[in-house]
């Protein structure tokens, strides 16, 4: 079984090094089980340094996919860079995540066995709670481990320290698993139809295209381990460094 964490990143390069750390760092739910293939995929533009945190992985021994943008055209539509997951990448499940978040070790370990038993003929899109941290005590963890890029020890162990609250569990795109042969029969392999999304031209940005995944697809919970969302500004991602 293979999994594509699609991921699309700008401006929150350390924040991708503590996910990517993490889910290099899972282990089986059970040893013989094993863990699935997962294929961490970042999407981002062209000279905003995610290539150098991609080559620090790769240089590790931990494969990364990237997909360069040349500029902002397309990529400030994350329902369209999704598209491009969907069409470009073959693999049998997509989740679709920000750029900003630390797995627990079992987490794609549960993840692949509820995938090939209890939701395998699953066609919905399936999504599952997260909890957040604070802003400030989250930059000092940060900013604690030095030069970036880097691979970050025992990630989820070292956010999992973090004062954090647990948000709603509504299935943001965040967290958003789908099955792609459901994709092509729900959604006519797309993951948006309309160019109306996440708009970083704007100071008020906008995710209508997960809004309307969840509604073709049907929104399911999935009962997973608690994953941590690294807090961050709130503002329009071009007037922030994280």
């Amino acid at each position: 079984m293979k999994i594509a964490v699609c991921i699309q990143s700008y401006n929150f390069n350390k924040r991708l090094c503590w996910m990517l750390s993490s889910i290099f760092q899972q282990k089986p739910r059970k040893p013989h089980l094993g863990l699935p293939e997962i294929i961490p995929v970042v999407s981002y533009v062209k000279y905003t340094g995610v290539d150098a945190v991609i080559k620090a992985f790769n240089d590790a021994g931990y494969y990364v996919n990237g997909r360069c943008y040349e500029n902002f055209d397309r990529f400030k539509y994350r329902g369209l860079v999704r598209n491009d997951d969907v069409e470009m990448i073959d693999t049998d499940w997509f989740l679709f995540a920000d750029s900003d978040m630390v797995y627990p070790p079992n987490f794609f370990g549960i993840l692949g066995f509820f995938l090939r038993t209890k939701y395998k003929k699953n066609e919905h899109c399936l999504y599952s709670q997260r909890q957040s941290t604070f802003f400030e005590a989250t930059e000092k963890l940060l900013e604690s481990e030095g030069a970036y890029p880097k691979i970050i020890d025992n990630a989820w162990e070292k956010a999992s320290k973090l004062k954090a609250k647990l948000k709603s569990n509504i299935g943001a795109g965040y967290c958003q698993i789908a099955n792609k042969g459901a994709i092509i029969r729900k959604n006519n392999g797309k993951y948006t139809r309309t160019h109306c999304d996440w708009d970083w031209d704007k100071e008020e940005m906008n995710t209508k295209s997960d809004i309307r995944f969840r509604k073709k697809m049907g929104g399911e919970a999935i009962p997973l381990p608690i994953q941590i969302h690294l807090q961050h500004l709130r503002c329009n991602p071009h007037h922030r460094s994280c």
